[in-house]
């Protein structure tokens, strides 16, 4: 079959095996998959991520950590954010049918014990492929009615679902969302089908701020305008205390996943705020703790979600809670993903692209 594939930081679309479904797996044909940032990241930090994994893993005092990781030197089908179609299954598969469109947690499990990510793993293909292995006990049926691209959005709802949790958020509590690409605006989706109010979102791409505006952000800010000596993000908070009364410390969102974004934010942020970090930085990165013991801020970091929390965003997609259309920016076929991946690493002004 075709897929793209990862292999020592280059991309290529190029025939692969055809993976054989265990008794307990489905076999499925993607349908669409989302270029998710952190693919963008897994090219260019791919070695440095692997690396670390392994110095953890050398240490046997400290747990596993969570994350995708995989041997670069390994050809890997990327993809983890998929709907598919069941094209055949074990013959233990219960409650599944040919032709019922899926999604699923990006994960499986072998009978002999072993666990894998769809995505990054060598075993089992991603969502960038003509065919993959879905674990049964971990697929859900999209329900009749359903855009399979609106489904497809599940998996990056459920990452801003599981940050949110991270944080109680008051009435009228001021949010601010620095980084207006696919995270950060399916934070924005979640807190306005809530009814939130203010949201402020921040981010130097003048489309994405206007996506932002669109789906209801109450201030748009672009932190790269600034007054000559001000902080780069000195609009964000100034935007903060104009969008609202201060219901509580503002709650910071940092939804960007580059080196830097995280210190300049333990700069700005007013006294006992609280931020939540979401965006994968795949890189090194530096930052100093005592700007954040400084002012008693708190830090949270969310990464992934739970189970439950994957089947919630899909059930809130499905009754209309929330509408996660402005995420989508463009579709392409498998034959132009690689073009597709070279413009999203070379340019911000799409959100989430699918190959079909």
């Amino acid at each position: 079959m075709r897929a793209l594939t990862l292999l020592d930081g280059a991309l290529e679309v190029c025939e692969v095996p055809e993976p054989v479904p265990q008794p307990h797996q489905i076999l499925a044909r993607p349908l669409a998959c989302g270029i998710c940032g952190s693919d963008l990241h897994m090219v260019d930090h791919g070695q440095e991520l692997w690396s670390l994994h392994q110095e953890v893993a050398a240490n046997a005092s400290h747990s596993p950590m969570r994350g995708p990781a995989v041997d670069p030197q390994i050809p890997v089908v990327l993809g983890h954010e998929f709907v598919a179609e069941v094209v055949g299954m074990g013959h233990e598969v219960r409650g599944f049918s040919l032709g019922d469109v899926v999604v699923s947690v990006p994960r499986v499990f072998d009978r002999d014990g072993g666990r894998h990510t769809l995505g990054y793993s060598a075993t089992y293909p991603g969502g960038f492929g003509q065919a993959m292995v879905l674990d049964s006990t971990l697929a859900l049926k999209v329900p009749t009615g359903i855009d399979p691209h609106l489904a497809v959005l599940t998996e990056p709802l459920a990452v801003a679902f599981h940050a949110l949790a991270k944080v109680a958020i008051n009435p009228g509590q001021p949010v601010a969302i620095v980084g207006c690409g696919p995270i950060g605006m399916a934070l924005l989706v979640w807190l306005k089908g809530r009814g939130h109010s203010p949201v402020v979102m921040a981010d130097v791409v003048a489309k994405r701020r206007e996506r932002a505006r669109a789906a209801g952000a109450d201030l748009v800010v672009d932190p790269g305008v600034v007054s000559p000596g001000a902080p780069p993000l000195g609009a964000v908070v100034a935007s903060l205390a104009e969008a609202s009364v201060m219901a509580g410390p503002p709650i910071f969102f940092e939804a960007v996943g580059l080196p830097g974004i995280l210190d300049q934010l333990l700069m700005e942020a007013p006294s006992l705020s609280q931020i939540v970090v979401v965006g994968a930085c795949l890189g090194s990165d530096r930052w100093r703790p005592m700007l954040a013991l400084g002012r008693e801020l708190t830090l949270h970091f969310a990464l992934g979600y739970s189970d439950v929390e994957f089947a919630q965003s899909l059930d809130a997609i499905a009754d209309c809670r929330i509408d996660p259309s402005v995420l989508i920016t463009g579709t392409v076929p498998l034959g132009e993903a690689l073009d597709a991946f070279q413009r999203l690493a070379s340019e911000a002004s799409d959100l989430k692209v699918l190959v079909t």
